[in-house]
């Protein structure tokens, strides 16, 4: 995450990463927001600052505008 950051001139805390299991925990830390498809409790809920209840694209891709408008 941090590597896509510095090659498109973001910080870490503009990053959006999208998650749903153990294996994105670390990255779920790193990005300023952080979503989950929530589908079933696990660990990644508690690193999430959003999560989502379907893994549906475009609900994920209207979800991610809402919660970056200013």
């Amino acid at each position: 995450l941090r590597e896509i950051c510095d090659k498109y001139g973001c910080g870490l805390d503009d990053a959006i990463f999208v998650g749903d299991t153990y294996n994105d925990i670390h990255a779920l830390r790193a990005a300023g927001h952080a979503v989950i498809f929530r589908d079933e409790e696990n660990e990644t809920v508690y690193e999430a600052d959003h999560s989502i209840f379907t893994n549906d694209f475009n609900v994920l891709v209207d979800h991610i505008f809402e919660m970056t408008q200013l």
